[in-house]
């Protein structure tokens, strides 16, 4: 089984769908902000982004943020490919809306053991933002395992409501973000 160590970024992630006609004033929305938050520094999970994703061709990546090493050059001849399986957080359903909870880290290693001979790569993918995140740490062709992650960013938020409109903030200036949001709903 060849070892490579694969380095990219990675997004930390969480979302949450509640219903719209629970967010009676500012104060209850910033409870379930706040909620979402809390759920969010210790419930995320992280994720690969291998790069940005061509707006033409939803199965090709327009810029690479990944690169592999090894010690022994089993990563020669490898080639990674992705198999976009759509959005990685879908539009709530009507009467609801998702929040969304995430932050990069801008280095992170991952252990990438390829299992046989292949190597071809295809990672299943879902878009977020137009990046390629990768879902699946195991398959039948290789088993990807975190190393190492540093260089985190801003925590962000967004909020997307079932007619698609997203609204996008931080947790530094989440009553902007909260302001911007409640107007929304109350339109």
């Amino acid at each position: 089984m060849s070892e490579i160590t694969l380095i990219s970024k990675e997004l930390t992630f969480l979302d949450c769908e509640f219903q719209k006609s629970d967010i009676t004033s500012k104060d209850k929305l910033q409870n379930i902000v706040n909620e979402v938050v809390k759920d969010g520094e210790s419930n995320s999970t992280a994720h690969v982004v291998l790069g940005n994703i061509d707006a033409h061709n939803k199965n090709n990546l327009i810029e690479k943020y990944f690169t592999t090493e090894s010690y022994d050059e089993s990563d020669k001849g490898l080639s990674i490919s992705i198999n976009n399986l759509g959005n990685l957080v879908n539009e709530p359903s009507e009467g609801k809306i998702t929040l969304i909870y995430h932050y990069y880290y801008n280095n992170s290693s991952h252990n990438l053991q390829i299992k046989g001979d292949n190597k071809k790569l295809i990672f299943d993918i879902k878009d977020f933002q137009n990046e390629a995140i990768v879902k699946n740490y195991s398959t039948k062709d290789y088993d990807l395992t975190n190393e190492d992650a540093s260089d985190g960013s801003l925590i962000s938020l967004a909020c997307m409501f079932d007619d698609g409109y997203i609204i996008f903030g931080t947790k530094k200036e989440m009553p902007i973000f909260i302001d911007e949001v409640m107007e929304y709903i109350e339109e």
